[in-house]
């Protein structure tokens, strides 16, 4: 459970955007129109989201005096969505990209207590 100090500073958000963003990067109104992707829904701070699988957790902000920490509530049991079919990458493709991505993780945490070790 991450930990920080809560500062005193006023937020001031304002409403998200109602556009929509492509696939390649750029603000378009119409440019969604009949596809079949529903368009992404635009969280709080005008950030799309592009997920298909909506996750039944929350992370809760707790406020203890100036310490502020976060908790994860909900169903955490849920199945592992499968692989999607890509025009993209083959299913070996997928899964050697996973070994690298796990390997460079294990390397990263190596180099994290080497470098708590000084």
């Amino acid at each position: 459970m991450a930990t920080k100090t809560k500062t005193d500073k006023a937020s001031n958000h304002k409403n998200p955007p109602k556009t929509a963003v492509s696939a390649n990067g750029r603000i378009s109104g119409n440019e969604r129109a009949g596809a079949k992707i529903p368009p992404p829904q635009i969280n709080e701070y005008g950030i799309p989201d592009w997920r298909l699988e909506r996750p039944e957790f929350e992370v809760i902000e707790i406020s203890e005096g100036r310490e502020v920490h976060y908790e994860v509530r909900g169903h955490l049991d849920a199945p592992v969505p499968p692989i999607r079919e890509s025009k993209y990458l083959k299913k070996e493709q997928y899964l050697e990209i996973y070994r690298w991505m796990l390997l460079n993780r294990r390397m990263e945490q190596a180099l994290e207590n080497l470098y708590k070790q000084g």
